[in-house]
């Protein structure tokens, strides 16, 4: 495996680069990437907040050459959000509603969702929990809803620079 200059290995990120220029789509400038983020983000922080956004709403005003892969990371937040509040997750529904989405990377997603879900960011304190422990436990939970934040976050910002790496 080669790495280039940034340390980032191509191979990684090949197969994902394949799909999207199979499906005819141009890899996204720089300025199109920070605006993913800014929207992935808001999405995010919408369901800290307790709500449960729509993907549909938040792309609605999105630019159309940035929409497909707008979806996309919007899909794999939502199905991460859900799992975490423990919602059902049907991955047919998210192919149903928009067919171009990878279900690879959505089956990534729930898979890796299920793993956290443990942890997740948005588990709610027992009802019988102390309140020492319930300040405790609230603390721990802020502690990986920053982590898992952090990783996600990480994960968009890689797909993003290998796209730029790769075009």
């Amino acid at each position: 495996m080669r790495q280039n200059p940034r340390g980032i290995l191509r191979p990684l990120f090949k197969e994902h680069h394949d799909h999207v220029t199979q499906q005819s789509h141009k890899p996204l400038t720089r300025e199109q990437v920070v605006q993913v983020n800014a929207i992935c983000t808001r999405f995010e922080r919408a369901w800290q907040l307790g709500q449960a956004p729509t993907i549909e709403a938040i792309a609605a005003g999105a630019d159309s050459v940035i929409r497909s892969s707008l979806i996309q990371h919007l899909a794999e937040i939502d199905i991460h959000c859900r799992v975490a509040r423990g919602n059902d997750v049907d991955l047919d529904m998210y192919l149903g509603r928009w067919p171009d989405l990878d279900r690879n990377l959505l089956e990534a997603a729930l898979e890796s969702a299920q793993r956290t879900g443990a942890t997740s960011l948005f588990q709610r304190a027992e009802s019988h929990v102390t309140p020492n422990a319930a300040n405790i436990n609230k603390t721990a939970k802020t502690e990986n809803r920053k982590l898992f934040l952090l990783f996600v976050k990480l994960l968009i910002s890689v797909f993003f620079i290998s796209l730029l790496i790769l075009k």
